[in-house]
């Protein structure tokens, strides 16, 4: 498997309609795992950004990787996340959005931008910047794409060096 370090990805994605098992009684869920190293297992370390209703640009730390926020805390703990905004509001069925959420409404195209550079991470969704960390490691890994029983199409998706 290819390893990426340095980069900027670049995708389009939108929801679809189906739902599997117990997923229609939650918010949809997926999300573009980079940086992951070690053992090519599901979940492997790495660091996850949430593409989930409501929740999209939130960053999950998975298996022992870790990265600071912009605001100075550091996570380092499996599942650890760092919000967008307040949990507290989220609704937990599917197609709930919260008041700033910077997806379009269901069904549109929307834009993720994921630029990894010597340890630093910016994620934006249509052109509004939801994160920015540094101290991310691992810094380099394998990209992959998952979903948890939520139909998502993903288009132009591009993997750009950073110089």
């Amino acid at each position: 498997m290819q390893m990426f370090t340095n980069f900027h990805l670049v995708a389009e994605y939108k929801w679809g309609a189906k739902m599997w098992d117990k997923a229609s009684e939650k918010p949809r869920n997926s999300g573009i795992v980079i940086n992951s190293t070690g053992e090519n297992k599901v979940w492997s370390k790495g660091i996850e950004i949430q593409i989930a209703d409501g929740q999209t640009g939130d960053i999950v730390v998975l298996d022992g990787a870790r990265i600071t926020s912009s605001d100075g805390v550091t996570h380092s703990k499996p599942w650890s996340t760092f919000y967008r905004d307040d949990p507290k509001e989220r609704q937990p069925i599917p197609g709930w959005r919260s008041k700033n959420d910077p997806e379009k409404p269901w069904g549109e195209w929307n834009k993720i931008d994921i630029i990894s550079n010597n340890g630093s991470l910016v994620v934006l969704i249509n052109d509004k910047q939801v994160f920015k960390g540094t101290n991310m490691h691992p810094s380099y890994g394998r990209i992959y794409l998952q979903s948890n029983g939520s139909e998502i199409f993903f288009r132009n998706l591009e993997i750009l060096p950073v110089e």
